[in-house]
């Protein structure tokens, strides 16, 4: 899945363990001009070993599902693509995740018995000149990436942003998005959202303003990819319904 970008700035990463229990991963000030934001889910088999590889772009890995995977990092030009000559670290839970430079070399290698799912994020040439940024709404140079889980049954707040707008795409289950307008009454807004069943690698653009909800309608836990640009602000958020009393 490639989305296209625009404006360029530095990068910095940080990772945030949420209360009810999603792992949030926070982008602010991504280089995006010129770029696009390719991501894809690595299903890494028991002792698969993928490069070492030299990276022409800068990546970022994320560990969705498992335990145990080492990366391994290191500059190409002292390390001649050897394991043996990188530096090793150990994304051992959940939530774990790594950043390999642009120009440096990389390698990952699940040590777990089982299957783990690695999310890579990578920034490549845009193509084309549409950009998913414009057509969002907004015009502030910030992207914000969140992995959100979503329990069987749970539906998060029906909700708009005046700052922001979001892309979903699922990565695991089956939820039903909401969206529509804001009226001049509560009871007219929610009446009036549109519902989009989506499945894995189905997405729905959100933008700003936008009223919105997320609910799990599978028998497991959901997870959905949400891309926010524009300014992020814990506070620019007005609820119009929410199951757990935050109206």
């Amino acid at each position: 899945m490639t989305l296209e970008l625009q404006n360029h700035q530095e990068m910095t990463i940080y990772i945030e363990q949420r209360p009810w229990g999603s792992y949030s991963l926070l982008c602010a000030n991504i280089k995006l001009d010129g770029q696009a934001l390719e991501f894809k889910v690595l299903e890494m088999e028991p002792e698969q070993l993928l490069g070492p590889t030299r990276f022409d772009t800068s990546h970022y890995f994320y560990l969705l599902d498992g335990k145990d995977v080492i990366a391994y990092r290191g500059n190409y030009r002292t390390s001649d693509l050897r394991l043996d000559s990188m530096v090793r670290y150990g994304l051992l839970e959940r939530g774990a995740n790594i950043i390999i430079p642009k120009n440096y070399a990389g390698a990952l290698e699940n040590k777990n018995v089982e299957k783990s799912n690695v999310l890579e994020f990578s920034f490549v040439p845009r193509n084309g000149n549409r950009s998913m940024y414009a057509d969002l709404g907004v015009d502030e140079n910030c992207l914000t990436l969140k992995v959100l889980d979503v329990n069987p049954e749970c539906k998060l707040s029906v909700q708009s942003h005046s700052h922001r707008g979001e892309f979903w795409y699922v990565l695991q289950g089956e939820v039903a998005a909401y969206r529509g307008q804001k009226y001049d009454s509560v009871e007219d807004t929610i009446e009036h959202l549109e519902k989009q069943m989506l499945g894995v690698a189905e997405n729905v653009l959100l933008p700003v303003g936008v009223v919105h909800s997320l609910e799990n309608v599978g028998r497991e836990t959901a997870r959905v990819l949400e891309l926010s640009f524009g300014r992020y602000d814990e506070n620019d958020i007005e609820r119009y319904a929410d199951r757990y009393g935050r109206t």
